[in-house]
């Protein structure tokens, strides 16, 4: 494993450089602005016509600096113009080893939610999505782990049950990679159940609401937190888990289909009729359904009821089932939740509950599918090397190779991020700068 690069310093011209750069777009801002107060002067005395026409020409010829920000050309121009930077699969599925390297179009509903609605990828990789035009690059990492999808999806001979544990430096990249994964995923909703977190949202609770268990021993269930889980799994993908029939045995109170056989029509009315508002989603059967239903209705029970749903997930064998997990050292740190025994200290992050339940993806993947998780490999860094061990797979995502550093400024300036122009001495000079790391040449093609 490597450590992680220190960011370099900005030097005074380096500074300057920026501060120049902000003047500039100011003066052209206030200068397309007086252009445009003269222009509609004119306009008031001439013909509508002429008026709109002129209007029209102005506008184009002197646009403000912000109208032209960030505006690249269409992918389709892109591929064309550009082959060898931009590839132009419509599904993440279809990717090939020839697209490695390259950018392509992400959906822009994905990049900020997850369908559980865990804003679970990190604010400064939605920031550089939201600047460079929803682009994405394909870096091998992320083709390993699609490819490794595919595979389980049509072929029955295919690893599965893999626990695969990605990691490399701060900003190279981990976070692109498994939100990548998840697209792929969710491209093919009726096959794939996706669960996806990064784990800072997976260490809090609505309200604050915790409380100790009876039954585990130094753990506290995080109730309104694992019903809120529920609520939003059975309103996204509630018909992929009435295909889970469950595995093992429980002591809910069940009120199933099968011990209601006996009963007329009239009867099973009648005893729908007597249930609370929601309850009658039990009548479906005894599936993983089930269970998220219980978890959504009581809160008191979401706690331990989200422990059952996560050992029926790793037996379920009706279904394929991806889980991706990020930040993962957060969970070996401090939460922010008081110990009830000790308002002193704070609770580990791995007495919650849900964080608890999670963390078993980190040693054990569902039957059917594959686990993958994201560390740091220089924060907490004997944990990471535990949980490096623990896995299947260990998958690094190195820094940018030239030719990818290359691919990524060359894009950079076609989306008119960068107006320097390239050549070997710029590339040069970020590589030397950010060290091919990808968030910190990012961060740094905004000074150049």
């Amino acid at each position: 494993m490597t450590t992680a690069a220190s960011k370099p310093l900005l030097t005074p011209s380096l500074r300057q450089n920026q501060s120049s750069s902000v003047f500039q777009h100011s003066w052209s801002r206030k200068f397309a602005t007086e252009a445009k107060e003269e222009a509609n002067t004119l306009e008031e005395v001439e013909e509508e016509e002429q008026e709109v026409e002129f209007v029209e020409e102005t506008t184009d010829d002197v646009q403000d600096a912000d109208d032209v920000f960030f505006r690249g050309p269409p992918l389709k121009e892109r591929i064309s113009q550009f082959p060898e930077l931009y590839s132009g699969f419509d599904e993440l599925i279809a990717v090939t080893e020839s697209d490695v390297g390259k950018w392509f179009q992400c959906d822009e509903g994905l990049l900020v939610q997850h369908p559980l609605n865990s804003k679970w990828i990190n604010k400064s990789v939605h920031d550089m999505f939201d600047m460079t035009g929803k682009y994405m690059m394909m870096r091998q990492p992320s083709f390993d782990l699609i490819s490794a999808l595919n595979e389980i999806a049509v072929n029955a001979d295919a690893e599965r049950g893999a626990v695969i544990g990605v990691y490399g430096r701060p900003g190279v990249g981990k976070s692109c990679t498994l939100h990548t994964l998840n697209q792929a995923a969710l491209q093919d909703p009726d096959k794939w159940l996706t669960i996806g977190f990064h784990a800072r949202d997976v260490c809090v609770d609505h309200f604050g609401f915790l409380f100790p268990s009876t039954t585990r021993e130094g753990k506290h269930y995080q109730g309104r937190w694992c019903k809120n889980f529920f609520t939003n799994l059975l309103e996204t993908q509630g018909n992929l888990l009435k295909k889970v029939s469950l595995k093992r045995e429980y002591t809910y109170d069940w009120i199933l289909r099968g011990e209601t056989a006996h009963l007329t029509p009239i009867e099973l009315e009648q005893a729908k009729l007597q249930m609370d508002a929601g309850e009658t989603d039990k009548l479906e059967g005894k599936t993983l359904h089930d269970i998220a239903v219980f978890g959504r209705n009581d809160s008191a029970i979401a706690g331990e009821c989200f422990y059952d749903f996560v050992e029926e997930v790793l037996l379920a064998d009706e279904i394929h089932t991806l889980v991706t997990l990020d930040g993962i050292n957060i969970w070996d740190e401090k939460s922010e939740f008081r110990d009830p025994g000790n308002p002193f200290k704070k609770l580990e992050c791995r007495q919650l509950s849900a964080v608890d339940a999670v963390s078993k993806f980190m040693t054990q993947a569902p039957k059917n599918g594959m686990s993958v998780f994201a560390t740091t490999s220089s924060a907490t860094l004997n944990m990471s090397k535990k949980h490096m061990a623990d896995a299947t797979y260990a998958l690094e995502v190195p820094a940018y190779s030239s030719q990818e550093l290359s691919n990524c400024i060359w894009h950079y300036k076609t989306s008119r991020f960068v107006f320097a122009e390239v050549d070997v001495f710029l590339l040069a000079r970020i590589k030397g700068m950010t060290g091919g790391v990808a968030k910190e040449v990012f961060n740094d093609c905004t000074l150049i």
